[in-house]
């Protein structure tokens, strides 16, 4: 028993470590690359939010009968947690970015929390 109990600070370091490692996606670099589904679900569908670069983004809607389908794309900022996504449509929208979810209100009349994938 006394031989192991040397792992015990090597165990607890390493989960302090990774639990520290999380990243923060306010701050746009950290969001490049990423992919967030909306859990709300209509009857099958679903919303997808995608990061392809440093200050775009493109906002699918999937329909069971009729797959993945662009509804807007567009740049986004942030400050202070807040995400403004601007449409390539004109259309300025903010959602609040808390840990691995984003906040929409109002996403087509609807509240929407999407979760990083």
């Amino acid at each position: 028993m006394k031989k192991n109990i040397w792992f015990l600070p090597v165990i607890i370091f390493a989960v302090t470590l990774t639990s520290s490692c999380e990243k923060d996606y306010a701050k746009p670099n950290n969001l490049s690359g990423t992919e967030w589904k909306s859990e709300t679900k209509y009857e099958g569908h679903y919303y997808l939010l995608k990061f392809p670069g440093n200050s775009s983004y493109e906002l699918y809607e999937f329909e069971p009968s009729e797959g993945l389908d662009i509804l807007e794309k567009g740049s986004f900022t942030i400050d202070e947690k807040i995400l403004v996504l601007n449409s390539d449509d004109g259309i300025t929208d903010r959602a609040n970015i808390e840990g691995d979810k984003i906040f929409w209100d109002d996403l087509f009349g609807e509240d929407e929390i999407f979760t990083k994938q």
